[in-house]
């Protein structure tokens, strides 16, 4: 045992490196990863503020940010493009239903003109020819406003849909009260029609007088509602 060197005795040099080495590994060390629990050290240490991260889960939350980014971009892009085509659907809709408009009304002006043409024929005057003229815008007008929700529209539908309210019958039952009963329901019904015609009449003409006035500002909202795509309210 005295003679065996190797197992009796330590070298002091080598003991002294491996304690000086434990003693610099273990100053080496910062803390656990957050993310994955790894031991951190100077080595691979990735962050310290907030938290403590290895450099392998600080490239992992840098790519997932990247992709997450690159996902928001492409879904804003999406709903950028939704809103674009959703517009351009609307104000394509809001274009067609001018369109109509115009084709109806130039129709009816265009009708107004040739019937006031016809009727100048043989009589013609500067007069006739200023009065057929806004006799054709007016007619135009009105027609154009009747697609929209505008006063024109208003009036002539409030006064078109007047009805009366007759009074009740009372009859004998019996062959002449009945007779009596029918034909004074028909004409009760005939007046109703009369009566009816007589207000589409006057609402048909209000219309045509307040047409020509409102249609420069029905004109400027339709214009602004095709160029935004919002509904004529």
């Amino acid at each position: 045992e005295l003679l065996d060197l190797n197992s009796g005795f330590s070298d002091p040099t080598a003991a002294e490196a491996e304690t000086e080495q434990e003693e610099k590994a273990s100053a080496q060390i910062v803390g656990f990863c957050k993310d994955c629990g790894v031991t951190v050290t100077e080595e691979n240490l990735g962050a310290t503020d907030p938290v403590i991260l290895c450099k392998k889960c600080v490239a992992t939350r840098e790519a997932n940010a990247k992709r997450a980014a690159e996902e928001e971009r492409r879904r804003q892009a999406a709903a950028a493009a939704a809103r674009e085509r959703d517009l351009k659907a609307r104000c394509a809709k809001q274009r067609n239903h001018r369109t109509w408009a115009f084709s109806i009304g130039g129709i009816a002006g265009a009708l107004m003109l040739l019937f006031c043409v016809l009727g100048l024929i043989g009589a013609f005057s500067v007069g006739m020819l200023f009065f057929t003229l806004i006799g054709t815008y007016i007619v135009f007008a009105f027609v154009f406003c009747l697609f929209y929700d505008c006063i024109v529209q208003e009036v002539v539908l409030d006064w078109i849909g007047k009805s009366v309210q007759w009074p009740g019958l009372i009859f004998d039952f019996d062959a002449e009260g009945c007779l009596w009963y029918i034909g004074m329901r028909i004409l009760f019904f005939v007046l109703g029609a009369i009566i009816a015609i007589v207000a589409g009449i006057f609402g048909v003409a209000l219309g045509l007088i307040c047409a020509p006035f409102v249609f420069p500002f029905v004109m400027r909202k339709v214009n602004r509602c095709v160029k935004n795509g919002v509904e004529f309210d």
